[in-house]
């Protein structure tokens, strides 16, 4: 179920509970907001994620903000030891840019990217 169609059920519900029954209060109301309110949050796409908290999935190319305020295009590279001992560098863990070099500066949080652009019919040109 899409997060738009869950929203419309709950504010249905919410409407047919508020004048269908007796028992429901301003707790139920506030529960039924709080819902819709975490179905949104769910959606923004500019949601920082701190390092602390967790870190993205081996390999995935990710937006990361330094202590100091710069962002940058990076990956996480987590140790599997598929490389022969003379590629050192890719049997380390840990943060590298996009040449696989290790980051000067360790990351405090990091986001997805955003899906790629995709033009839409109206906008193609032939």
């Amino acid at each position: 179920m899409k997060s738009e169609t869950a929203r419309r059920e709950i504010e249905s519900l919410d409407y047919y509970l508020q004048n269908h029954t007796n028992d429901y209060n301003e707790e139920s109301h506030t529960a039924m907001m709080m819902a819709i309110d975490a179905l949104s949050s769910s959606e923004k796409p500019n949601k920082w994620i701190p390092v602390s908290e967790r870190l993205p999935e081996n390999d995935e190319d990710v937006l990361v903000c330094y202590p100091q305020g710069g962002m940058e295009v990076v990956y996480y590279h987590i140790d599997n030891s598929i490389y022969p001992t003379e590629y050192k560098d890719l049997n380390e863990t840990g943060w590298c840019n996009e040449e696989g070099d290790a980051l000067y500066f360790e990351p405090i949080a990091w986001m997805p990217l955003p899906k790629p652009y995709e033009p839409q019919e109206s906008e193609v040109k032939e």
